[in-house]
């Protein structure tokens, strides 16, 4: 349950499915693809979940999911809602406040939201605060400097909140400049898939250099036309795959919601 092939987390936690698009990123979106096929076979008549009977496009909480990190008795490095998007606008404020409690509530985790839509994000991080969530990074998707220049000065403000910031540039479709800015965790890499767009090396390079090396993820690179996933192909000056640490916090806590 939630186990994943992505290669800097443990989990996957997807309370929500469903998303609409939000920029050049979501182009070759892996979740919608695979989720429309899905969509097809279900109204074909085959016996798979209910959460296809509806499209893609139709944003969904499964409640039946809200539990599951109480049920990962060690602690996980969790993706929070890698085929959805925890802050698209047809999010209602409840299922925020129960995804929430669940993250504050089952701490030995440590949890990662990525977003396309920051404001959103930054919005609710600077009104709720950290002191309940120690445990989770925010963090916001970039693939273009139009990503870049939206998203960096909520993440300055979620900084200055005292929340730790990820920068995940994945898929990388051009040169793209942070202005400075140093999250606490980088993920990089190139686009996937049979569609996937050209990301040139020194794209890579650059973001590493420019922003002081913070830990960083490279996931893939583009190297002579192929999606390469294996470290020990990459340059040895891009060569990093550093995981966020669990943090730990100790035992759960029960009870008491968002307010």
């Amino acid at each position: 349950m939630g186990d994943t092939g992505i290669a800097w987390a443990d989990k996957v936690w997807n309370p929500i499915v469903g998303c609409t698009p939000a920029g050049e990123g979501c182009r070759n979106c892996y979740a919608k693809r695979l989720h429309d096929q899905r969509h097809k076979a279900y109204h074909e008549g085959k016996r798979i979940p209910e959460q296809y009977r509806k499209p893609f496009e139709t944003v969904q909480l499964l409640p039946e999911r809200l539990d599951d990190p109480a049920r990962w008795r060690k602690p996980q490095l969790v993706f929070v809602n890698s085929v959805s998007d925890l802050f698209h606008p047809d999010v209602k404020l409840d299922w925020l406040i129960r995804i929430f409690s669940v993250m504050a509530r089952c701490e030995r985790h440590t949890y990662v939201i990525l977003t396309k839509r920051s404001t959103a994000m930054a919005r609710l991080g600077c009104r709720w605060g950290t002191k309940r969530w120690r445990n989770v990074y925010l963090g916001v998707s970039i693939c273009t400097q139009a990503d870049a220049d939206a998203a960096v000065p909520e993440l300055r403000k979620l900084r200055d909140a005292g929340w730790k910031t990820v920068v995940s540039c994945e898929p990388l479709l051009e040169s793209v400049d942070l202005g400075g800015f140093r999250p606490t965790w980088f993920v990089l890499g190139c686009e996937s898939g049979a569609n996937r767009r050209p990301c040139k090396l020194c794209w890579i390079e650059m973001l590493v250099t420019c922003n002081g090396y913070p830990k960083t993820f490279v996931k893939q690179l583009d190297l002579d036309g192929k999606c390469v996933t294996d470290p020990a192909k990459f340059p040895s000056n891009v060569r990093f795959r550093e995981r966020l640490e669990l943090l730990g916090l100790g035992v759960d806590v029960r009870g008491g919601e968002v307010k």
